[in-house]
């Protein structure tokens, strides 16, 4: 807890500290005990002469072109010239100086003269302005491009507003109000989930790493990310016990929180990562679109395995872990031993802080898994729910102690049942519950859970196990049609089911009953939640059989009014159709027609039921 601030001129009483200390934030939060992670990369702009016979007026509005790379605005005539360069330099990594005064380091034109000359382009008058002046300044930036905002997890009363990721103009108002709301009310208007300060975990505190992912944040700052294009920089940075697995498969490997993980195989070709990829196919059709809709189909009609070792695990044990995890999940976490539970954990409003699953290993034992890019913001928040006088809980991320299979499909009962003596029926393992089993010598958690609606398991295996694991389950599954998948089959594979993803279809602004999970919640536990609902997350059929280039945010129409967005989207192999969520006014339900906008052009769309293909066979024996 906050108490004063020890500065040259004495000590300071107080219980409230806010940190907006731009380039320094991380080494003044250092002095508390708190970790942030940001990085200076520069950041140069240009006073441009005035082009005779093309003067701008004073009042020209701010201009942002990021098709050219570049902004500005008129000054004397000119225009004062500023821009996202595609190799930008980051630079005191391991902490900016003290004494470093807001004084311009020496700028580059070479990097700077690919903006010139996008300036150029939309401004053709431009090519015969000089330069009156180039200046460079270091700025803020975090590894995603977005700020740190809030309260620091177990440091209460103090606060952060830093890292703004150079949007310190447009975004100082809306910041301070934030701060300032969380300060004296402990929450705020506006969903900041995005901008937690301790979203970065113990991976992030390699300087070289954060450096490398800040430096292609500011990359992309305006330069087109395309939806399907992973990043490049910093990589590898995490592999699973797997990887050389998926490499021998001919995986194409994208990056999530740092590890290496398949979106995709493409059998008899030599594994790679992925990168930008969509720049070369553009608005289309992916030439990965048959690959990927095989690889549904073992899910869906026989077998299929993904290596699910990203997955975020964070054990949460001790004398008060019931406590803390029934306050705030939305479902009954107090379950038999081996029980899991799929359950929301929620704000005090019914907000929707994270979707998990949680295992009761033991009495005071339990086992949370969370999306790989949320286990460090979710370990956060945990420890923000805790209270003064609670029995004491210890929570640890635990991610990289386990390696994860998952292994669903109608045959993967007769797989598994080959590889173990374990009763692996369906009275004999329950949809829900969990145990150990042997697989060959191997000790094998199972969990029977499953993310793409079919009957599985994810098996949990010390790393350095997995391996002979995988190896155990593909030779059991040959004679099935086993196969492995990446992480593309697996939206087409939910959205089929009715599976939601946190963060693209449910976040701190919607409630369980808004996002169709009332089936998760025990009203006796939250019985005000649902009072006053007035739109609801549907499942939408858009388009015909044919592929459509839908990717979420797209407006969705009713009767000539916008009436929401689009959120994920897939296309469905199985019932082949355009598959889309998107948040409805509550009377329109199943049956309701309305309009897609796809490229500037209208798209029928139906609401259908939220699982086109129904939910049965997850428990089927």
């Amino acid at each position: 807890m906050v108490a004063a601030v020890q500065t040259e001129a004495g000590r300071i009483e107080t219980e409230v500290i806010v940190i907006a200390c731009g380039l320094w934030a991380p080494q003044v939060a250092a002095m508390a005990g708190a970790t942030l992670i940001s990085t200076p990369v520069d950041h140069q702009h240009a006073a441009l002469h005035a082009v005779a016979g093309h003067e701008v007026p004073h009042d020209m509005p701010c201009f942002r072109d990021p098709d050219n790379l570049v902004y500005g605005k008129g000054e004397a005539g000119g225009i004062v010239l500023g821009g996202y360069e595609q190799d930008p330099v980051a630079r005191w990594i391991d902490g900016a100086p003290w004494d470093h005064s807001g004084i311009s380091l020496p700028p580059d034109e070479r990097r700077f003269e690919p903006l010139l000359q996008g300036a150029a382009r939309r401004f053709p008058f431009l090519s015969e302005a000089g330069i009156v002046k180039l200046v460079c300044h270091p700025d803020a930036m975090t590894p995603d491009a977005n700020p740190l905002v809030g309260q620091m997890p177990g440091k209460r009363g103090l606060f952060i507003a830093a890292g703004l990721s150079l949007n310190g103009f447009g975004g100082a108002g809306g910041i301070g109000r934030s701060v300032a709301e969380l300060i004296t009310t402990g929450g705020t208007e506006l969903d900041l989930y995005a901008y937690r300060p301790w979203r970065f975990g113990p991976v992030h505190r390699d300087a070289r790493y954060a450096a490398e992912l800040a430096r292609e944040s500011y990359r992309y700052y305006y330069y087109l990310r395309y939806p399907f294009d992973a990043d490049e920089w910093g990589r590898p940075k995490r592999r699973s016990a797997l990887h050389t697995r998926m490499q021998d498969l001919s995986a194409v490997f994208g990056a999530k929180h740092g590890w290496e993980r398949p979106e995709h195989f493409e059998p008899g070709k030599p594994w790679r990562r992925a990168g930008a990829d969509q720049r070369k196919f553009g608005w289309a059709k992916p030439p990965w679109f048959d690959l990927v809709a095989e690889e549904h189909r073992a899910f869906r009609e026989r077998v299929g395995v993904i290596d699910m070792s990203s997955f975020g695990k964070i054990a949460v044990s001790g004398p008060g872990a019931l406590g803390l995890l029934e306050r705030v999940s939305g479902n009954l976490i107090d379950r038999p031993a081996g029980s899991v539970v799929y359950t929301q954990l929620l704000e005090r409003n019914g907000g929707i802080a994270a979707d998990v699953t949680i295992t009761r290993v033991s009495e005071q034992q339990f086992r949370l898994i969370t999306g790989a890019g949320y286990v460090n913001s979710d370990l956060g928040w945990l420890s923000t729910q805790q209270r003064p006088g609670d029995p004491a809980v210890k929570l640890l991320e635990v991610t990289e102690e386990l390696a994860v299979i998952g292994m669903w499909g109608p045959q993967a009962r007769e797989v598994l049942a080959h590889v173990t003596d374990a009763d692996v029926s369906d009275a004999g393992f329950p949809f829900m519950t969990s145990r150990f089993v042997r697989i060959g010598a191997i000790e094998v958690f199972a969990q029977r859970v499953t993310y793409v609606g079919e009957l599985g398991w994810e098996l949990y295996v010390e790393p350095e196990w997995a391996g002979q694991v995988w190896d155990r389950l593909l030779a059991a599954g040959k004679p099935h049609g086993i196969r492995p998948g990446g992480y593309r089959a697996l939206d087409s594979l939910r959205m089929e089911k009715g599976y939601r993803y946190y963060g693209t279809d449910m976040g701190l602004l919607e409630n369980p009953y808004e996002a169709g999970l009332g089936f998760a919640v025990k009203r006796e536990k939250w019985p005000d939640i649902n009072a006053g609902t007035k739109r609801r997350l549907r499942t939408l059929v858009v388009g015909g059989g044919e592929y459509l280039t839908i990717y979420g945010g797209e407006a969705v129409h009713h009767e000539g009014r916008v009436v929401g967005r689009l959120r994920s989207c897939a296309y469905g192999f199985t019932v082949q159709k355009n598959l889309a969520y998107t948040y409805l006014p509550v009377e329109l339900n199943p049956g309701a027609q309305v309009e897609v906008e796809v490229f500037g052009r209208m798209a029928p769309a139906t609401v259908v039921a939220d699982a086109v293909l129904g939910k049965s066979a997850v428990r089927a024996s």
